[in-house]
């Protein structure tokens, strides 16, 4: 399967790699995070995801949701069993609660440089070589620090909650 190319083979726009990602492996919606520090993941591209969650999951802390337990594992996770979610499985997390995978995309080092989550319309259950093909699709990312939209604006441009105030 061809994942879309800039001209000459330079990175392409995370969007649109994205959402081909989403398409391909029948999810219903999906995120990309890049790794903002030693604990955090920043989100930098969504598909589908209601504006609510886009909000609350911009930035993804070490053990938080399936997400951040795969970015503290380093590994694969999937509460694509056949069932429905385990609470205890994960801590609460903002993304929503069906069948989902996070996917950790390592550097040369073998630490992981980004995440695509993707979450699935149903509840199902994966196979691991179905898990497999998806790490290995989610590995042709490339990710370059020029070009990309910020992950997330700085704080003094964020609107203040009048409730708050």
């Amino acid at each position: 399967m061809e994942y879309p190319k800039g001209q000459g083979g330079e990175e392409v726009e995370v969007d649109a790699w994205l959402m081909k990602f989403v398409r391909d492996h029948r999810a219903f919606s999906g995120i990309v995070f890049e790794r903002g520090d030693s604990d955090n993941l920043l989100m930098i591209a969504a598909c589908n995801l209601p504006p609510i969650v886009v909000a609350s999951a911009r930035v993804v802390f070490r053990g938080q949701g399936l997400a951040g337990t795969a970015f503290e594992r380093n590994a694969a996770l999937s509460t694509c069993t056949g069932r429905t979610r385990v609470s205890r499985f994960t801590p609460p997390s903002p993304l929503p609660p069906e069948c989902a995978v996070a996917l950790p995309i390592p550097d040369k080092n073998g630490e992981v440089r980004a995440l695509v989550y993707l979450v699935f319309p149903e509840f199902k259950r994966l196979r691991d070589d179905e898990l497999v093909l998806m790490l290995d699709r989610a590995a042709t990312l490339k990710l370059g620090r020029s070009g990309l939209p910020q992950p997330w604006p700085p704080q003094a441009q964020l609107p203040l909650d009048p409730l708050l105030s």
